[in-house]
């Protein structure tokens, strides 16, 4: 697995990019890619990058409570072309760090995406496995904020909350996801505790 850091243009005077934004990125082995970059000064951000990039995974977190800098940070999975996907973790008001493009399998690539948000203890793989079966409510966890707590225990992250999205997915992170073990005694109290949500939100 290769990865190099996306580019960010920090010019501050008046200026315009063709879009897609485009830079030039050199691998580990020397090899060379023209890849998508990001200008903080002309609001180029990863929402401009070229449509013909699927978006696999993106989950959004607010936190109602401690507001953490912005309050809201954003992640996505994102593959480019074959073995080349883009990751991120990153405040969405800010300027756009830690954000990679990664040469690798989609195994590689989903297990570095998840290490972003090791630290959160909320169960990511169950849970996309739970939306891939049809087991919870994509438009609930896609169009609304959901509690951490309906997932477990989050102590150091009162106040969390998330919305989840799976774009697009590709067959090898179908795979991967469709042969993830479920606790589906959990994913049952997942599913009530959502649907409770829901009828909050209905009424």
């Amino acid at each position: 697995m290769m990865k190099v850091e996306l580019k960010n243009c920090l010019l501050k005077e008046d200026h315009e990019h063709a879009i897609p934004y485009l830079e030039t990125y050199q691998w580990e082995d020397g090899s060379i890619s023209q890849l998508p970059a990001c200008c903080l000064n002309t609001d180029l951000g990863i929402g401009e990058f070229p449509s013909s990039i699927k978006r696999l995974i993106r989950v959004d977190t607010t936190n109602t409570e401690t507001q953490m800098v912005s309050g809201i940070y954003s992640s996505e999975l994102m593959e480019v072309d074959k073995g080349l996907f883009f990751t991120s973790f990153r405040d969405i008001d800010d300027l756009q760090t830690d954000c990679f493009f990664i040469k690798g399998t989609i195994s590689e690539v989903l297990t570095e995406y998840l290490a972003y948000t090791t630290h959160l203890q909320i169960p990511f793989m169950q849970i996309f496995g739970a939306l891939y079966k049809g087991i919870l409510d994509k438009n609930i966890l896609s169009n609304n904020w959901v509690p951490t707590s309906v997932f477990g225990p989050s102590t150091n992250w009162d106040g969390l909350n998330l919305s989840i999205k799976l774009q697009d997915s590709n067959l090898e992170l179908n795979n991967l996801i469709n042969n993830i073990t479920l606790d589906i005694s959990k994913i049952y109290d997942w599913e009530n505790a959502i649907s409770n949500l829901q009828n909050e939100l209905r009424s």
